[in-house]
């Protein structure tokens, strides 16, 4: 009996033991996910290259097998290799530090990105912009058609700030969630398409270190209402011919509301540029 006793018990033990091992670490539930991991070249990290099975949810691991994950590579979700047709949700995890070209070409149905670091981080995610040498522009919500909404740390987000320094990219190209967005005066350049068709953008400030707006870089945000510019003076847009810059009227910079149209107008689609 008691032989008995010690065998169950142990099976017990054991049976607990392989439950933990198997269901408490990230590893296995992103196999689960169908999810592909490629450890790179110098053996640090794991990057997304692919994924297998059908799921309107996928979530990314932060790490595989002791390691990090820190990229998606470009066609990982690609609807002429994967299953990747009917997701309709990411969950990305902070440790990803850069979104290749192409990454999320599949996802035409994606309607939501839950990013579990800070807004600012995802501002900090690199990926390709249309002036750049990679000549991409990706993020999520591109690929799925602009209408897919960003939440960071389970908030969905609306109000952004761009507060570090350089340019403003990609990240939030396409987001269907953002409505106001702020360019601080640290910022000095605007990427080409960077906000285009962001169907609910309504309301922009741009800080007074901003020297270039790439061309398009509010194309079809046909909501917008209100372009605040902190800095007025100097503004030029490229033209052709003889030609190159145009001067803008300081007094129609001005008119917050005035602005817009001419933003938006085809005819003023080209680069931006402020001369000091």
């Amino acid at each position: 009996m008691k032989k008995t006793l010690i065998a169950t018990l142990a099976l017990c033990v054991l049976g607990a033991s392989v439950f933990v091992s198997c269901g408490g670490g990230n590893d296995d539930d992103s196999k689960k996910a169908g999810v592909t991991y490629t450890k790179n070249a110098s053996g640090t990290a794991y990057t997304v290259t692919g994924f297998e099975k059908d799921s309107d949810t996928v979530t990314i691991s932060a790490q595989y097998e002791g390691l990090p994950v820190t990229k998606i590579a470009k066609g990982a979700f690609n609807a002429n290799t994967t299953d990747s047709e009917d997701i309709k949700e990411f969950v990305i995890p902070s440790s990803i530090t850069e979104i290749e070209n192409g990454a999320f070409s599949g996802c035409v149905k994606l309607e939501k990105v839950s990013y579990d670091g800070t807004v600012a981080q995802w501002l900090a995610i690199k990926m390709y912009d249309n002036d750049e040498t990679e000549g991409g522009n990706e993020n999520p919500f591109v690929a799925s058609g602009n209408k897919a909404s960003l939440y960071a740390k389970g908030e969905k987000v609306e109000s952004v700030s761009f507060a570090t320094s350089g340019r403003v990219g990609v990240q939030l190209k396409g987001c269907s969630s953002i409505k106001s967005v702020t360019i601080a005066d640290t910022m000095t350049k605007i990427g080409a398409f960077v906000f285009a068709n962001c169907e609910n953008l309504t309301s922009v400030v741009i800080g007074t270190g901003v020297t270039y707006i790439g061309i398009g870089a509010f194309d079809n945000c046909l909501d917008l209402e209100e372009v605040e510019f902190k800095d007025i003076n100097g503004w030029h847009y490229e033209t052709t011919g003889a030609t190159p810059l145009a001067s803008i009227k300081p007094e129609l910079i001005q008119n917050k509301e005035g602005i817009v149209g001419y933003i938006l107008d085809d005819a003023y689609r080209a680069v931006w540029i402020k001369t000091v």
